[in-house]
């Protein structure tokens, strides 16, 4: 079985941190240009788009929305990083005709997004105009309106996105990990790109490298943890993931819950992250023989189940890629000891346990186990389905941490619920006519 763990899209190379700044470098986009009746001059420095924070008396680095929507990036040589070491303060205005919902910023060797907890509104620079407000976002590098979309994949570049769009003739200010002054800093208009793998280059990839490759059970499950995605049908497929899932046999859409919570939810959720850095639930939930005759199954082992997560990918004709946690279980009874153990031989543990289904016990990393042997049986029946209705099946094995350098979450190989160990790859499927 061939394996690709290569990363198709190249990152920049790190370059020192010490190389000069390019003070007014500018990235165009693909938009119409703006008719504005006088352009706006430029603004000069000092930057006071910023506040006095720390170090620094104003904005280190301005970025300029132009009228032809171009971000132009000016810099202000007699300011520093305000923590005194490497942070860079940002500030941005709208000289365009149009508001400007998102720019994305990127800077070889900066590290830009590797925030590190001394972010402007981190309490270590005293009182400053607006930090009585603090924090303005999670990461504590928000400015007013500010929120920022990063990829641990992408480490030198961040998405800075606007709350309503940052109006004509406004500005805003936000802060950035790494010293800016001694980085080639680009912007432009737009979101943060795909990390992509697989595919023509310059064509549409197989998926985006996701931000964490494993999914997480929901607060309050019985047994809580992580488990793998461990198979993605690919978007280069010109054959939608929902007429596939249709057309495998003896698969079914159940309902969503936590069991322990709600009986009647067949499946738990979970929550992923193969959009960008905010954790969701499952777009859709999958059992072998559905509801009840999965229940049946999992009293002799063969539950075979999928919870599947959506990512858009530009260009797809399909949509995008569309990433699966598929396991086998086994029922078993968690005792009101809290000790987990199969059914068989153990109905006494009924009385005040809670009935589950267990991931199948392992036998090592690449050895039988409910993680492999999941994805394996939903690619077979996947390959039925497509003999039927005389579909082509290509698959290969990637490497779970592709393009990550080891930065992503849970990327490699590791343990999931039960202590079950899984994989550190995952079966990519691309499936046409």
């Amino acid at each position: 079985m061939p394996w690709d763990g290569q990363r198709r899209g190249d990152l920049v190379s790190r370059a020192s941190k010490r190389a000069a700044l390019v003070a007014a470098s500018a990235l165009i986009v693909g938009l119409s240009p703006v008719v504005a009746a006088q352009a706006a001059a430029p603004p000069a420095p000092p930057y006071q788009q910023c506040p006095a924070v720390g170090a620094a008396p104003g904005c280190e680095i301005m970025l300029v929305v132009n009228a032809d929507g171009s971000v132009s990036v000016q810099g202000d040589p007699s300011v520093g990083p305000y923590d005194g070491s490497d942070d860079t303060l940002v500030g941005i205005v709208n000289n365009s005709g149009k508001p400007v919902t998102a720019v994305t910023v990127s800077g070889p060797g900066s590290d830009l997004s590797g925030f590190d907890g001394d972010g402007i509104c981190s309490g270590a620079y005293g009182a400053w105009a607006g930090s009585a407000s603090c924090p303005y976002g999670p990461t504590g590098y928000e400015g007013p309106g500010t929120s920022f979309v990063t990829s641990p994949s992408l480490p030198d570049s961040a998405e800075v996105d606007f709350t309503g769009g940052l109006a004509p003739g406004g500005s805003a200010y936000f802060a950035l990990e790494g010293a800016l002054t001694s980085a080639e800093l680009t912007a432009r208009q737009g979101p943060l790109g795909c990390d992509p793998v697989g595919g023509p280059a310059g064509g549409v990839p197989d998926y985006c490298i996701p931000q964490d490759w494993d999914v997480h059970t929901a607060p309050g499950s019985a047994i809580g943890g992580v488990e793998p995605l461990n198979l993605i049908i690919s978007a280069r497929s010109t054959v939608p993931a929902s007429t596939i899932l249709a057309a495998m046999p003896g698969w079914k859409p159940v309902d969503t819950g936590t069991p322990d919570t709600t009986p009647k939810g067949c499946l738990s959720a979970e929550t992923g992250q193969v959009t960008g850095s905010t954790p969701v639930t499952q777009d859709a939930s999958w059992r072998l023989d559905g509801c009840l005759g999965g229940n049946w199954l999992s009293l002799s082992g063969r539950e075979n189940h999928a919870r599947l997560w959506q990512q858009p990918v530009q260009g797809s004709t399909v949509g995008g890629a569309t990433f699966v946690a598929a396991s086998f279980e086994t029922a078993c009874v968690i005792t009101k000891t809290g000790a987990v153990v199969t059914l068989a031989g153990h109905l006494r543990d009924l009385v005040g346990g809670k009935l589950w289904h267990c991931i199948d016990g392992s036998q090592g990393s690449f050895g039988s186990n409910g993680y492999n042997n999941g994805a394996n049986q939903f690619l077979l029946d996947l390959e039925s389905a497509a003999r039927r209705q005389h579909w082509r099946v290509d698959f290969r094995l990637d490497q779970r941490a592709a393009g990550t350098g080891g930065l992503g979450a849970d990327s490699g190989a590791g343990t999931g619920l039960g202590q079950v160990p899984y994989s550190a790859r995952a079966l990519v499927v691309t499936v046409g006519p």
